[in-house]
């Protein structure tokens, strides 16, 4: 079976509200998905969505890397499965030890996969664990509250409380007065059964960070993700020792190298995993076996804006890996105008995330009109 086409389209979904993070506000979400075709016509979809200052790429900057990527080591006749794995895992650009094309790697991986695996009718995670996940099953996700206007918080909040979410991430500012008034707040109203970690996405001097951390255990706060800026991020292991807090990190870990040379100076305990940022689901368990390995935690995160590809390929990773600290994905519904998927995942009570998903490949059907359609508008 070989591959017919590969083509690669730049989309953009607005949000149903703006979500906010200590640097940015979106309102929209760029994403570029790509379908693989093969000479059966069994078609396969992977997404990524670049984010220049975590991986260095844009949306042109992936496109362009496509157009000068050379695959003739996947061009062959493949006659299994494992076949189309292992050559993924040998081409040289899905093995560049750099996080600068991370973006560009997931989406043709996770299209490739989607395609071969329904070919040839194999479990998409097949090659990691012969146990295949049940097409339909429940899983707790965290709730993620977004940085905005007091009111628009408070009417999200009476959601997140409504629907029962156990645990909670919320975004800070870096304005250690502000934070620790809104977080006050946010305890007040979700009560004390629900697990608060915070996410300050670099915004913290190591002096903030730790007044901020020694005033958040009121209100039982025990775990921040990315809270030093870089040019403190040696202190990570100072900060860890004065509070006592998890220390997750997010954005300046990419790759297992990148793992590595923090694991070495003890600055985590935990890493968010993003299939985006990652470079594909082959990298990603590759982390999350290591961390396991080293006795470390792993979140399984996503990027703002994921569509039901994404969110389906993190559904497959939390399945079969099944050791997760924290879950994050699916909240397409919630967020996203529009999906470009017919499947949809649903939050229920409890902040259980569920979809039917089909048997084979990321098991969500895409809608080719849909993706053209959004194309053509922003082109």
């Amino acid at each position: 079976m070989k591959i017919k086409s590969l083509r690669a389209f730049p989309i953009q979904l607005p949000f149903r509200f703006s979500f906010t993070h200590a640097h940015l506000k979106r309102k929209v979400t760029h994403s570029i998905i790509v379908e693989t075709t093969l000479d059966s016509g069994v078609k396969g979809y992977g997404e990524s969505l670049p984010r220049d200052y975590v991986t260095g790429e844009t949306t042109q900057k992936v496109l362009s890397s496509y157009e000068n990527l050379n695959l003739d080591d996947l061009s062959g006749d493949f006659g299994s499965y494992e076949g189309v794995v292992d050559a993924i895992k040998g081409h040289s650009f899905f093995n560049q030890d750099s996080k600068n094309s991370n973006a560009a790697k997931c989406a043709i991986e996770l299209s490739l996969l989607d395609a071969f695996s329904k070919e040839f009718k194999a479990p998409f995670l097949s090659f990691y664990s012969e146990e295949a996940p049940s097409s339909q099953e429940e899983k707790c996700i965290s709730g993620i509250i977004s940085m905005g206007r007091i009111e628009k918080v408070m009417a999200y909040l009476s959601w997140v409380k409504a629907t029962g979410f156990k645990q909670v991430k919320v975004k800070i500012s870096g304005n250690v007065k502000q934070d620790l008034k809104r977080l006050a707040l946010i305890r007040k109203l979700l009560g004390t059964n629900v697990n608060i970690r915070v996410d300050a996405n670099m915004a913290f001097s190591f002096e903030d960070a730790l007044s901020f951390l020694r005033d958040a255990h009121r209100y039982q706060v025990n775990a921040i993700e990315d809270p030093l800026r870089l040019d403190d991020l040696n202190r990570l292991p100072e900060l860890k020792a004065l509070t006592n807090a998890e220390i997750i990190l997010d954005e300046p870990v990419c790759t297992l190298t990148d793992v590595r040379k923090f694991l070495e100076k003890s600055y985590f305990d935990t890493i968010n995993i993003r299939i985006s940022k990652c470079g594909g689901i082959i990298k990603s368990l590759e982390i999350a076996d290591f961390l396991w390995d080293q006795g470390k935690g792993v979140q399984l995160g996503c990027q703002v804006g994921e569509t039901s590809v994404l969110s389906a390929a993190g559904w497959h990773l939390m399945k079969y890996f099944g050791c997760l600290r924290y879950y994050e994905g699916g909240y397409e519904s919630c967020l996203l105008s529009a999906n470009i998927t017919k499947e949809k995942f649903s939050i229920k009570k409890g902040g259980r995330l569920a979809i039917n998903l089909s048997p084979y490949g990321l098991g969500v059907n895409v809608r080719e009109d849909k993706i053209l359609s959004l194309m053509t508008q922003n082109t």
